[in-house]
């Protein structure tokens, strides 16, 4: 999995400090993880410091990198939960074909 180190820096230095703004408020505002719980990050327009800027959606998008690595940490556990519910299944399917058979041995006379 790709750390923060990774990521590419040029993303927070490309783009125009109006364009920041404009990032980070629609992000903060529609950025609920379908948990009831949202992030939301606010930017000051009056500081006009482009580098303030930088830093906020550098620390948005360490932030959002973070959210995503947590995401597919639990879609990891799922899945792993997922597949030993299916060998369970199984080994309780062949137990209960087993219990079974030895019913039907025990009724039908040898």
């Amino acid at each position: 999995m790709l750390g923060i180190e990774d990521q590419p820096q040029s993303l927070t230095t490309s783009m125009p400090p109006s364009t920041d703004c404009q990032a980070l408020e629609r992000s903060g505002s529609s950025s609920s993880n379908g948990h009831g719980v949202g992030v939301g990050v606010g930017v000051g327009v009056a500081t006009g410091s482009s580098s303030s800027n930088n830093f906020e959606l550098r620390l948005f998008m360490e932030m959002q990198s973070k959210e995503h690595m947590m995401r597919m940490k639990i879609l990891e556990v799922q899945l792993q939960s997922a597949k030993h519910s299916r060998d369970l299944i199984e080994i309780n399917k062949t137990l209960a074909l087993q219990k079974l058979q030895e019913l039907a041995s025990k009724r039908l006379p040898s």
